[in-house]
């Protein structure tokens, strides 16, 4: 017979926490619990699913921090408290899509010390008054959202911002992708502008010969050179390629794999400084053409990178992008 205490549920719905990347929140299930990623995937279709059963109060909080850290919000539920009656998910076991609403509609966190209880007036372990902690809470955050909209600068004179209202910070262990994200420096980066150096002259090496040997069949002589570096007509086709090859070579890897060859072999990668998922089209334009200014005050763009708290240069900090070390 199953003990009374050892009959804890850890539910989870599919919800992560605020700030945190669903891709890297399925990653990191899939290596919690070892599982196929196509298996985790069936996690996140809205409905709510039992993760754990027939724990006991403390292992049951253990899975919900862990689970925590990885970015997914769960619930626990007690099958045999009084107040959470089996009649009540009865009616819906042929289902079996509860919402997070009413499986957690008797449970109450303590806003001071992040206890959950059943639902009641004052906290079993701090003793604190819930209702009147909740409210403190609540009017905190509306200041603290009321000085953050004054600091907000309105796009348009004529457009008077719309207040936010914003909800209310979870009362539960916060995961921020960015505590565990490695930040390539100067080091790893120069090494990778030398190897993508190296690619680059080889193709255009190639390319420039393959033209040559069309447009020029007397061979790259001096007087040919000649007519290559003034931009002479009939060669503007190989003058065009050596100018424009490493703008095409850079943005065609940065818009296929985020990357280059040179950053993949030091396992580099170009990231969203915020959310650290894949930039959008134009932080990619706008990283490279932050090449210009970088390189024009005597390469002090790309110094910055040494001493930049998340390693970024000029380019990165216009584009907001970050480049990060992949597993």
């Amino acid at each position: 017979m199953k003990k009374l205490d050892q009959d804890f549920e850890v539910l989870f719905s599919g919800e992560v926490y605020r700030g945190a990347d669903r891709v890297v929140v399925k990653r990191n299930l899939a290596l919690l619990f070892n599982e196929d990623p196509v298996k985790i995937e069936q996690l996140f279709t809205g409905r709510t699913v039992v993760l754990k059963n027939g724990l006991n109060r403390k292992t049951a909080e253990q899975y919900q921090v862990a689970l925590a850290k990885a970015g997914a919000v769960c619930k626990i539920r007690d099958r045999n408290a009084p107040y959470e009656g089996q009649a009540r998910f009865r009616a819906n076991n042929e289902s079996k899509e509860y919402t997070l609403r009413d499986i957690s509609v008797h449970r109450v966190v303590c806003p001071r010390c992040n206890y959950q209880q059943l639902e009641a007036e004052l906290c079993v372990r701090c003793g604190a008054d819930i209702e009147q902690e909740v409210r403190e809470k609540v009017k905190q955050d509306r200041v603290k959202e009321r000085r953050r909209q004054e600091m907000v600068r309105p796009r348009s004179i004529s457009v008077r911002p719309r207040r936010v209202v914003v909800e209310r910070e979870r009362d539960v262990p916060y995961y921020d992708a960015h505590d565990e994200a490695i930040y390539l420096g100067f080091g790893p980066r120069f090494i990778a502008f030398l190897v993508d150096s190296a690619v680059i002259m080889v193709l255009l090496g190639v390319i420039v010969a393959g033209l040559t040997a069309i447009l020029m069949p007397d061979g790259l002589s001096a007087e040919n050179l000649f007519r290559v570096v003034a931009g002479d007509a009939q060669a503007s086709e190989i003058s065009w390629t050596i100018v424009l090859f490493p703008t095409v070579f850079f943005l065609l890897f940065w818009f296929a794999i985020s990357s280059t060859p040179g950053k993949l072999s030091v396992r580099g990668v170009i990231r969203d400084e915020r959310t650290l998922g894949e930039p959008e089209w134009w932080q990619l334009i706008v990283r490279y053409l932050g090449y210009i200014p970088s390189a024009l005050c005597l390469g002090l763009g790309f110094f910055w990178i040494v001493w930049d708290e998340k390693h970024q240069g000029w380019h990165d900090k216009l584009a907001r992008t970050v480049v990060v070390e992949t597993e």
